[in-house]
């Protein structure tokens, strides 16, 4: 995949011990499901807050959560594993298969950056993803076995597949990646993870969704109709805000990025906004050390929900600028992200 940063960046974000914002119910492992890859609906979500929906409570959930509408984003992009203008973006939602894009189309039977959308939920090591698409889920199945992986039978609607005896973890996975340690494969949705209480509870119907976790659902509301979106903590450092950042594009020219706070109440949301439009006008990114002016441009801020008070920062890219600046800051090294929404 083309979003290297994802590999070891996206890792330093999701360990942070951060409060719990999703208080959730107890996984489970089983389940009526369907035989669907999206209970709810019978469709991929194609917004964060449809994502939601279908996600659903568990004991282990969290504020961290990685969405992408992966085939339109590809679109937009000129091909999705072409060095285009929303390259950044790529690939969104399945970050755990970053590194290891090779190895998973020989081992799993589908080209991940060729499904239709991906959600990826929780910290390690409770993290897990659904792929949604069309799979041959037979020829997948087969693939699986020729590896190594254990046919575990059939679960909420898919087959179960491990690679090793009671969840355990191996180093000989041929995919590289341990993440790829339980599949629920149906025709169309991929549910992958660490253990199968997680893999199963992810693939059920969500009876509790995540959409009545009233901190995340205000976050994936004013992201509104981004195509791809990361929620998690502002920073590393503790009490760090909520934070999610999107990619708002209808065509690869207008495209641009937003950044949805949540704030302690609307006059803080407020200051958040002030500060992000002063920063964007005369701040300066430490990181490549030039004025924020010359990367963004019509900075706007506004606050989308009073409780929880979310503030909604905007702002197009400067000409010749690319978009993903602001994606790229949140998981660099440097203080630039923290610095535009802190006042």
């Amino acid at each position: 995949m083309r979003h290297g940063r994802f590999d070891k960046a996206i890792t330093a974000i999701v360990l942070v011990a951060m409060p719990a914002v999703l208080a959730g119910c107890s996984a489970s492992g089983g389940g009526s499901g369907s035989s669907t890859g999206n209970p709810t609906t019978g469709s991929a979500p194609t917004t964060v807050s449809a994502a939601l929906a279908e996600l659903p409570v568990t004991s282990w959930d969290s504020g961290s959560l990685e969405f992408g509408d992966v085939a339109q984003v590809g679109v937009l992009n000129g091909g999705a594993d072409v060095s285009g203008p929303l390259t950044t973006y790529i690939g969104m939602g399945e970050s755990p298969l970053a590194p290891y894009e090779q190895q998973d189309v020989g081992v799993l039977g589908f080209d991940p950056l060729k499904v239709t959308t991906a959600v990826t939920f929780g910290q390690l090591p409770h993290q897990t993803t659904v792929l949604y698409g069309s799979f041959n889920a037979v020829s997948i199945g087969k693939k699986l076995a020729a590896a190594g992986f254990k046919d575990k039978g059939t679960a909420d609607g898919g087959a179960l597949w491990a690679i090793g005896d009671n969840d355990q973890t191996t180093m000989t996975n041929p995919a590289g990646d341990p993440q790829l340690n339980v599949l629920d494969v149906s025709a169309d949705r991929i549910v992958f993870g660490g253990s199968t209480i997680e893999v199963e509870a992810l693939a059920a119907s969500a009876s509790t969704p995540l959409s009545t976790r009233a901190g995340l659902a205000a976050i994936a509301n004013c992201l509104g109709s981004a195509r791809s979106a990361v929620i998690g903590p502002a920073s590393l450092a503790s009490g760090a805000p909520m934070i999610g950042i999107g990619l708002l594009a209808d065509t690869a020219a207008d495209a641009s990025e937003e950044v949805c706070v949540s704030a302690q109440s609307t006059t803080a949301a407020t200051a958040i906004e002030s500060h992000w439009i002063q920063q964007i006008q005369n701040g300066r990114s430490q990181a490549v050390d030039a004025a924020w002016s010359t990367m963004f441009v019509d900075p706007q801020a506004t606050t989308v929900s009073n409780s929880p008070a979310v503030a909604r920062l905007t702002a197009k890219p400067a000409a010749g600028a690319k978009v993903g600046t602001l994606l790229e800051a949140y998981y660099g090294p440097s203080t630039d992200f923290r610095s535009l929404i802190t006042p």
